[in-house]
């Protein structure tokens, strides 16, 4: 079952200590290629006991294990409503360039604070001349807001657990929406160019080019401007799902150890535990299991994912990249890695650029996620768990779904307008962006 919040055990921080010393340069020696054969199991293989099959996709479990053929079937994973297809729980779950929940600091209020400027943009990986519409990247957050840098979002801001104080340039691209009061507190300006939702105070110099709603209870700075002010109540629900039942990750990774091809495959679990040379690794379409993936007492080389169906990779420990971690996809092929502890990485490019909606990371622990060395990331990460730390920079291309995110770096994140539709493989119908 999905475990709940903790605090960082002793492992944590000498793991973080042991990090520290990692060198990210890569080994210049032969490269060492694995090709996998197709998995012989079904989707992760054999009985579960979750049941159905939800989606478009339209099959009964299947307890025998089927070789598996040219693409397979899409990748399914445990959630409560039983088995679901993994690319219609990324369209579901990730309208959002950034969502972070807030789960570990419930009290006295879930605080979200960016140390450091972010800013989010649009694009479409299925769409080569698609530019930034400047209103499909929206940030929301489950907790409250402060932020001591500029937060420069196009699209939606959602701040569903409280106020917003903002000590640099605030804006967004759509609506703006607020449980709580606004606060400017520099000579910033706040620049919402669609509707604005508060619940509370407004003031300082706010600029809504829409309409203000705010209640009537509550006062509105002479600085704020506004199309039009309409007084009533306000409410905003909370824009990330970060209930235990959304996904379980760490059943997925609990099945594929126990029922993977990697036996037929001839391919050991401890493949990638600890490289020492540049390594491809060839997956066929089916479910796969690793130990590990690189190393925390050395630097790992550059490794290259090559990925010709829709594959699941549960990894039950670390996955630590310190040299790179390239995944190359067929045209229609898809990853899913599955991280059952920590996911760190060092710099380099990690994950496929040409299609970053087609490679999903799920993080299954509360480990934090370090963003080390100012990494280029091209995925869609889902670790609603996790803290994730960046320490200098970092430009993602996806989106990024965690429990709370601390930047001591200027950052972007480039969201793929792809997650939107992915789905559609399981019948899950295109979603739109957060108005």
């Amino acid at each position: 079952m999905t475990p709940a919040p903790r605090a960082r055990s002793a492992r944590a921080w000498s793991l973080a200590a042991a990090l520290a010393a990692v060198a990210a340069a890569a080994s210049p020696g032969c490269r060492r290629d694995i090709h996998l054969l197709p998995d012989l199991t079904f989707d992760g293989g054999g009985d579960t006991g979750l049941g159905r099959v939800d989606g478009a996709v339209d099959r009964a479990r299947v307890d025998a294990a089927p070789a598996c053929v040219g693409l397979g079937p899409p990748i399914t994973l445990p959630t409560a409503n039983g088995l679901t297809c993994a690319a219609a729980l990324a369209t579901r779950g990730h309208h959002f360039a950034v969502c972070t929940c807030n789960l570990e600091n419930p009290s006295p209020l879930p605080l979200e604070t960016l140390g450091a400027r972010l800013r989010t943009y649009a694009f479409d990986s299925t769409n080569s001349s698609y530019g930034d519409d400047k209103v499909s990247a929206a940030v929301g957050i489950d907790g409250a807001l402060t932020t001591s840098a500029d937060l420069e979002v196009e699209g939606a801001i959602y701040v569903a657990g409280g106020f917003v104080t903002a000590n640099g340039h605030l804006q967004a691209g759509a609506s703006f929406r607020s449980a709580g009061p606004l606060t400017m507190q520099s000579s910033e300006q706040a620049d919402l160019q669609g509707d604005a939702y508060i619940n509370g105070y407004v003031s300082g110099s706010v600029n809504v080019s829409g309409t203000l709603y705010v209640p009537t209870t509550f006062d509105v700075g002479e600085d704020v401007q506004a199309k039009a002010i309409y007084p009533g109540p306000v409410s905003v629900s909370a824009p990330c799902d970060c209930s235990n039942g959304f996904v379980n990750v760490g059943s997925a990774i609990d099945q594929a150890s126990m029922n993977n091809g990697d036996a037929a495959a001839g391919f050991d679990q401890d493949a990638l535990a600890a490289v020492s040379s540049a390594t491809q690794l060839t997956l066929g379409c089916g479910t796969y299991y690793l130990s590990a993936i690189g190393s925390a007492t050395g630097a790992t080389p550059p490794i290259t994912l090559v990925v010709h169906g829709h594959a699941l990779l549960a990894v039950g420990g670390d996955v630590i990249i310190n040299g790179g971690l390239n995944v190359m996809l067929d045209p229609s092929a898809e990853l899913d890695l599955l991280v059952g502890q920590w996911l760190i990485t060092k710099g380099g490019t990690i994950g496929a650029p040409s299609a970053p909606a087609r490679f999903r990371i799920w993080v299954a622990s509360t480990d934090t996620l370090a963003f080390d060395g100012q990494p280029t990331i091209a995925a869609v990460v889902h670790a609603p768990f996790s803290q994730a730390i960046v320490s200098s920079g970092l430009t993602l291309s996806g989106s990024l779904f965690v429990d709370s995110l601390t930047l001591l770096a200027d950052s972007e994140v480039h969201y793929d307008k792809a997650i939107l539709s992915v789905g559609a493989e399981c019948g899950e119908p295109v979603a739109s962006p957060p108005p």
